[in-house]
């Protein structure tokens, strides 16, 4: 099992027009101390929580597990048994349905989304590209969380990145339940190497059936400890960002990023009261 991560952590936000459904979840993150959390059908890439699932190296070997599921199913649902003939022709069906890989993989793609949800950090609050993409171009904000064991919060781990898919013994994620939790949470915390750059942590909630789509965790007031402001942030957007940490009860110190006189890189630099 992966280590659970603590420390800084940081969430890139845009500053949306006060009249959009963005400025909500903005005001909801920061004034009421909300974290909103997202299946994984909900991600922005492709692969994310997808594994290819694998039912047995040879054709013995699958025929086999599909008749031990079959029979498990059936006995589940108190169905009588079956005769051989019958057996082999559902095993016939069932086969032909996991040889449809983009069916079988997409029913348990589905599965880990009705049962996990996932917030996502940073390690870093210099990150060029983030402050592009997800801070409006360098008019918003970052925030800054400190994680630790003290908080009442869900996991945090550390995002792996990884060129190849995750492949799950299917068979064995049905019966063996620690295998099956560990395989959840690499899946959940795992991704292509494209996103390497944005040193990704990643809060998991596990709901077991349970997740709706706007799933929320409140954290603790003494979380959030930093509010950073972007190189082009206005200084009315840099004002509203003050009254909503005002509702919150919060009391994080305020940073600019400013760029390094030597190097292309960021240096946060903090404001002093």
């Amino acid at each position: 099992m992966k280590e659970e991560y603590f420390g800084a952590l940081y969430k890139y936000r845009g500053i949306p027009n006060k009249d959009s459904i963005r400025y909500k979840y903005l005001h909801d993150l920061i004034a009421k101390r909300l974290l909103y959390f997202s299946k994984p059908t909900q991600l922005n890439d492709p692969f994310d929580c997808y594994p290819t699932m694998s039912f047995g190296e040879t054709v013995q070997k699958q025929r086999y597990n599909a008749e031990r599921i079959i029979k498990e199913k059936r006995a589940e649902l108190g169905q009588p048994i079956l005769s051989p003939s019958q057996l082999q022709k559902k095993v016939k069906r069932f086969l032909k349905r996991y040889n449809d890989k983009i069916f079988i993989n997409s029913a348990l793609y589905n599965s880990i989304s009705r049962n996990s949800g996932i917030h996502s950090f940073s390690k870093t609050c210099t990150s060029i590209p983030q402050w592009t993409y997800y801070a409006d171009e360098h008019k918003s904000i970052v925030l800054e969380f400190e994680i630790n064991k003290t908080h009442r919060l869900p996991f945090s781990f550390e995002v792996d990145y990884k060129e190849k898919r995750i492949v799950l013994d299917f068979p064995r994620f049905r019966k063996d339940e620690k295998y099956s939790h560990e395989m959840l949470q690499i899946i959940t915390t795992t991704k292509t190497k494209d996103w390497k750059h944005e040193e990704e942590v990643r809060m998991v909630e596990f709901l077991l059936g349970q997740f709706t789509k706007n799933q929320v965790v409140e954290y603790p007031k003494e979380c959030l400890t930093g509010i950073g402001f972007g190189l082009e942030t206005s200084d009315d957007d840099k004002e509203a960002i003050k009254d909503m940490v005002k509702e919150s009860g919060c009391n994080p110190r305020y940073f600019t990023v400013e760029l390094d006189n030597i190097e292309s890189k960021f240096n946060k630099v903090f404001i002093e009261k």
